[in-house]
């Protein structure tokens, strides 16, 4: 695994999440299944705005909590014996989990 050989910068990676966020129809989905519940009959300008900053800043601050995680753990994923440790890690909650499965 080679995490050093992605080309382009900050930019690039924006444009390409923005266009897959805008192409991909489970988001639309998802919000005209989530805000009808939560708008009057007749909703003002202001309703609307208060909901689209309200969703705008709850995306923006999961982007960068995940952006922030990401970076950290890049770091840890360059070192050769990574792999391993994800494969052991792996193993061992899959096999808790069919433990659990088996136990219920």
């Amino acid at each position: 695994m080679n995490l050093r050989s992605s080309r382009g910068g900050r930019r690039s990676g924006f444009g390409t999440g923005f266009i897959s966020s805008l192409t991909n129809p489970k988001t639309g989905l998802f919000f005209l299944a989530l805000l009808p519940p939560f708008l009057s009959v007749s909703p003002s300008l202001l309703d609307h705005g208060l909901m689209v900053v309200t969703v705008s800043g709850c995306i923006l601050v999961y982007g960068v909590m995940l952006s922030t995680i990401a970076g950290r753990a890049s770091h840890l994923l360059i070192n050769d014996s990574a792999p391993d440790v994800i494969d052991t890690v792996s193993g061992i909650v899959l096999i808790a989990l069919g433990i659990t499965v088996i136990a219920l």
